[in-house]
């Protein structure tokens, strides 16, 4: 039973992995669109400019993704199997010498399965250790790319037009005044 239950757990956290970097691929994707659209545009385009640093960021993102997939397999998902082949192991032989308790290989079985199971913690807080870094990094890299997106000042992007049915369309970006103690609409007078 609780081979099977770790089994599960072994399989479920290596089937993350496997998604994570499905994740990457495709945000890697997105990236590569970005900055094709940013190298296409014309070089002092301030949407082309903006368009090539965030995808900057956002590639660090998965920089970061690249490192935690690499530190979950090897750290994580590859000890855990290791555990589980000991275990395995260890039901083996317990059940080989059940009635041979004083019988060395036996002991020495035993000391390096409840050593095992120490190490459990270990790798289980590393797992978490490795989730909390990737996601902090990351919120430092969107961070940066939200700031390029929110950019100071007032300008103005002129986009194409609607199926050519009319001229451009003047799109205004204002800074952003939002804050959390002001309102949705930027107002900082009606704080309570």
């Amino acid at each position: 039973m609780v081979e099977s239950n770790f089994g599960l757990i072994c399989t479920e956290l290596s089937r993350a992995a496997k998604i994570e970097a499905t994740l990457r691929d495709s945000h890697d994707k997105i990236v590569l669109s970005m900055r094709y659209f940013a190298g296409t545009a014309k070089k002092d385009d301030p949407l082309a400019v903006t368009m090539h640093l965030v995808a900057q960021d956002l590639a660090e993102v998965q920089d970061h993704r690249d490192v935690m997939i690499n530190r979950m397999d090897n750290a994580v998902v590859g000890r855990l199997f290791e555990y589980k082949t000991t275990v395995q192991n260890f039901r083996k032989t317990s059940r080989q010498y059940r009635n041979q308790v004083q019988d060395p290989l036996f002991k020495a079985s035993m000391d390096s399965f409840s050593a095992n199971v120490c190490d459990i913690k270990k790798i289980l807080s590393d797992y978490v250790c490795i989730e909390m870094a990737f996601h902090a990094r990351a919120l430092e890299a969107l961070t940066k790319a939200h700031q390029h997106l929110q950019a100071k000042g007032t300008r103005e992007c002129r986009l194409p037009p609607a199926n050519n049915l009319s001229g451009g369309c003047l799109l205004r970006v204002a800074e952003s005044e939002h804050s959390l103690s002001g309102t949705p609409d930027g107002n900082k007078d009606a704080r309570p």
